[in-house]
């Protein structure tokens, strides 16, 4: 067994796997193409506080923000710095995280004495996740977050491997930077002091160690929200999350809500994690089958009745991916910020219910390995952690699933948006092979091919998905300039979708008014929309051309009919 000190990849290695990933990426990149000066989802609202940072040195976040947000702003403003505020210069800053992200996954596998082959995989399998390819183009926190505590892992799996007090330092400091980007970043200090209590036992000097990081965590983000509430700062939907959660559990609904939400979660993990299950699976059957099987016998019942449960009350529907909210539909991505889409529901044009098929089945097979894997290692740790101990290798892989376990309970409670998944798709990898680091040298040569070809499909699926989105977001803006800047309609009198609508008109007092959008119009004179709507006459039309499913779509600028109040 190697020594935990001991270099476990050559370093010429090391930059040429990270390079060919940084390559790799660099092609999606480019395929994709990443500029348009133009928001995605909430981004706009991440995006004004760093236009007031630059303007009067000031943080000062909007009321349509949930999370502490200033690492973010931070990080985003130094890419503004060399030609000013673009939304271009903000996705270029999340790009650069979501590299960072990537390699930091493959270097994790590394550190934890795992094969190049495996390394490569796991760093892949999170790039072309297809919720985190596309958020990688916005200035959305869920990027940014996961990069950070994937930094901080690395870090504090170095220092429990080998009692680096550098790396203990550095992972601190990476700790509150990700606390100061989202408040849930809790989890990952709480999680390091319980493994490394199990390496090094229950002395006073272990306890003030493991306990150091997250007191500083906390007590930076006790004080942090102190300021912003003492200053007028504080967002108006900062708490929200934390009222979703306190009012769910005063509800007898709740026990639906946690098996509904369990299954979907599942079903996702399972989904993103497949091409890493495999390997783990395969290593875990060759050296301990007989436990093995029984663990994947009793998670398939599990799975199968919660599918039952969740079917009898939701229907049939439900059981088919994608069964989550805001990002993955059946659109491939939504698009259901404009009226048409999101308030009519019209020119919806969805893969096919075969495509949704392969990828329920997948995402089933995913989430029966993915629970069959947590419930084997625990089954094997508990045990050995009672009674002799973890070597550092196994108290790294405790720690690395505790992050991701801990994270996950609040959003069983209430609903849950699928991007909040993102994070824990490298830290489940990562921790899965880390608890049995000596079953994965070696992998059949069709057991990799299987993984390359899922690999390729992940990378297609998420890349066209995302030129998609850019793509037609090219033609709304260009439609929305032609009024505002052309026409010199007011915003006001446009209904834009949700993004423009946010960036013009937000009001944190603002009550919808059926039939209109319910994202702060006033008067929606004028829509933008993939197509023509009732009571409207279209006046303009911008082109373009849709890959996954393939065919010429268009945005549709439309003004009322009549004059509206």
């Amino acid at each position: 067994m190697e020594s935990p000190t001991e270099p476990h990849i050559p370093l010429p290695t090391a930059a040429r796997d990270a390079l060919g990933i940084a390559l790799i990426c660099g092609l999606c990149v480019a395929v994709i193409n990443p500029f348009g000066n133009f928001p995605i989802g909430d981004d706009w609202s991440f995006a004004q506080a760093v236009q007031h940072l630059l303007a009067t040195g000031d943080f000062h976040p909007t009321g349509w923000t949930s999370m502490t947000l200033i690492t973010q702003t931070l990080w985003g403003s130094l890419f503004c710095l060399p030609a000013g505020f673009s939304y271009n210069a903000l996705r270029l800053s999340t790009l650069a995280m979501a590299l960072l992200g990537i390699l930091s996954t493959y270097f994790l596998l590394r550190e934890l004495r795992q094969p190049r082959w495996l390394g490569i995989v796991a760093a892949l399998t999170l790039a072309f996740s297809p919720i985190y390819n596309l958020l990688s183009f916005t200035f959305m926190t869920d990027v940014t977050y996961t990069a950070i505590t994937l930094v901080t892992a690395l870090c504090w799996v170095r220092h429990l491997r080998t009692g680096s007090n550098q790396a203990l330092v550095a992972g601190t400091f990476c700790a509150v930077a990700a606390t100061l980007t989202r408040q849930t970043a809790l989890c990952i200090p709480l999680a390091f002091a319980i493994g490394l209590v199990l390496k090094n036992g229950l002395s006073l000097r272990n306890l003030v160690r493991a306990a150091l990081p997250l007191a500083l965590c906390a007590v930076v983000l006790i004080v942090f929200q102190r300021w912003l509430a003492a200053t007028g700062r504080l967002p108006a939907l900062y708490f929200m999350k934390n009222d979703e959660l306190h009012n769910a559990l005063r509800h007898l609904w709740t026990v639906f809500a946690v098996t509904k939400n369990l299954y979907i979660m599942a079903l996702y993990l399972g989904w993103f994690l497949l091409p890493v299950l495999l390997g783990i699976t395969w290593g875990w059957w060759k050296f301990q089958r007989d436990q093995t099987v029984r663990w994947l016998v009793f998670t398939t019942v599990i799975l199968a009745l919660a599918a039952f449960f969740n079917a009898r009350m939701q229907g049939l529907h439900f059981l088919l991916m994608p069964n989550g909210v805001n990002v993955i539909s059946r659109e491939v991505f939504s698009a259901d910020c404009l009226h048409d889409t999101g308030v009519l529901h019209l020119h919806k044009i969805p893969l096919p219910t075969s495509f949704w098929l392969v990828v329920t089945g997948f995402s089933m097979v995913g989430a029966i390995l993915l629970l069959a894997a947590i419930g084997l290692g625990a089954s094997r740790l508990i045990p050995k952690a009672w009674s002799a101990g973890l070597d550092s290798t196994e108290a790294a892989g405790v720690f690395l699933l505790l992050t991701a376990l801990i994270y996950l309970p609040p959003f069983l409670l209430s609903y849950f948006y699928d991007r909040y998944l993102i994070s824990p798709i490298p830290l489940l990898a990562a921790g899965l092979v880390a608890i049995f680091p000596n079953h994965l040298r070696t992998a059949p040569r069709l057991l990799r091919l299987a993984v390359v070809a899922l690999l390729l499909g992940y990378g297609l699926y998420a890349i066209c998905g995302t030129r998609d989105v850019l793509t037609w977001n090219r033609s709304r803006w260009e439609a929305l300039h032609y009024l505002t800047d052309n026409l010199k309609i007011q915003p006001k009198e446009i209904d834009g979708g949700f993004e423009f609508n946010g960036m013009y008109l937000y009001d944190p007092h603002y009550r919808p008014s059926p039939p209109k959008s319910p994202w702060w119009v006033q008067n929606d004179t004028y829509r933008i929309g993939f197509g023509n709507m009732p009571g409207y006459t279209p006046i303009k039309e911008y082109d373009y051309y849709h890959w996954l499913p393939p065919y010429a779509g268009k945005i549709v600028i439309l003004k009322a009919d009549s004059p509206k109040p």
